[in-house]
């Protein structure tokens, strides 16, 4: 974070003319070769891993025609990706959730971690937990992905974002910030972002290590944001990675209203209401049905009038032919009981279902958003 913060106050002195130039002609060409690097990087410690006894590669896809559109989808989500902070929407401090290198370090600790993940799916082990978890729910209870420690530790917390930048070949940002333009569409969101949120109570549900949080913040600087976790150890790495400087990157004055709270999503503390904005990013597909329900009943329970829901997750069955084919694979490589139900359940329909109205979706590369309204 400190490289960060030299490079973000050498590129405000550059005049703001100058800045959307090299940023329409630079940033694009350097997300994509950071994705195929992160690509590459993949598709290399996945073949050296499988080389170990004991160990089990990804399941990979070979049809030649279906990974030519893949490449597309990627090549068009970087490119709106792109235009976010060639357009002035998204501060650049808000660009990566994880820095675009390893240090000597990360390498040997992803490494080594990596190893014994791979041996997880070997053994199809995905209780793993190193402490006593029966206070939380027992669909919460394992190693998601057979990542080590589950959501229970700071070392999870420290890795988790270079593992699924890497596993979504460095896209995974992008994805996160899909519905930034779509939102913006509505006016009265629009002029929030030009007074930087002030007037704005936003709710993340299941913030985790604050992946996501960096674009919403930059997006609205001023807002009240509550971050909702039921990790302990992923909100003390999200509490420590926001700090003061990052925020003053972000172009956050206020450096107070940020609550980072312990709790489920299915019953949100008493304190948190009147929200104007809830979101979540990449939750919903890790939680059962009746779960999913809960949360969305609680969302909409604690957004004023008027207020909005937005999430950003995995693409369902019928939103892309394309990603279609490959849905079924996923929780074949990644320790995800609940993902094949999450697929065949609309996230509009069950919107629907608890009260939202007005609802909007989109997809992009294999994720998709939907906002959708109290009224």
């Amino acid at each position: 974070m400190k490289a960060l913060s030299v490079v973000n106050k050498f590129w405000k002195k550059i005049p703001l003319p100058l800045r959307t130039k090299a940023l329409e002609t630079g940033l694009y060409p350097a997300l994509r070769a950071r994705a195929l690097t992160s690509t590459f990087q993949y598709i290399g410690f996945d073949f050296l891993a499988g080389l170990l006894p004991g160990t089990q590669r990804v399941e990979r896809q070979r049809d030649v025609k279906l990974l030519k559109e893949f490449d597309q989808m990627s090549r068009k989500i970087l490119q709106e990706d792109a235009s976010l902070f060639s357009d002035d929407i998204v501060p650049l401090a808000a660009l990566w959730s994880t820095a675009p290198y390893f240090t000597p370090k990360e390498l040997l600790d992803f490494v080594k971690d990596g190893f014994n993940v791979y041996r997880r799916r070997r053994t199809r082990q995905h209780a793993d937990i190193p402490l006593d978890t029966k206070k939380y729910p027992e669909y919460y209870q394992r190693n998601f992905h057979f990542q080590t420690d589950g959501y229970f530790s700071l070392d999870s917390a420290a890795r988790y974002d270079r593992q699924v930048d890497l596993l979504f070949g460095g896209t995974v940002d992008a994805m996160r910030r899909l519905w930034i333009r779509p939102l913006l569409e509505d006016s009265r969101f629009e002029m929030a972002r030009q007074d930087g949120g002030s007037d704005l109570r936003i709710l993340e549900l299941g913030c985790g290590a604050g992946s996501a949080t960096p674009s919403l913040l930059g997006l609205f600087p001023e807002c009240e944001y509550f971050g909702l976790d039921l990790s302990s150890a992923y909100l003390d790495y999200a509490q420590k990675r926001f700090s003061d400087g990052f925020m003053q990157n972000l172009g956050r004055k206020n450096l107070n209203a940020l609550h980072w709270v312990q709790g489920n999503a299915e019953k949100i503390p008493s304190n948190i209401k009147n929200i104007d904005i809830v979101t979540s990013s990449f939750m919903f597909h890790e939680l059962p049905l009746e779960a999913r329900k809960n949360v969305l009943a609680e969302a909409l329970r604690v957004l004023k009038t008027g207020g909005v829901f937005i999430m950003v997750d995995a693409a369902q069955i019928g939103d892309s032919a394309a990603v279609d084919q490959v849905l079924p694979t996923f929780p074949q490589s990644y320790h995800e009981p609940f993902f094949t139900n999450y697929t065949k359940n609309r996230m509009e329909d069950l919107l629907v279902e608890v009260g939202f109205s007005s609802i909007n979706s989109g997809v992009g590369l294999v994720s998709k958003y939907v906002i959708a309204y109290k009224s």
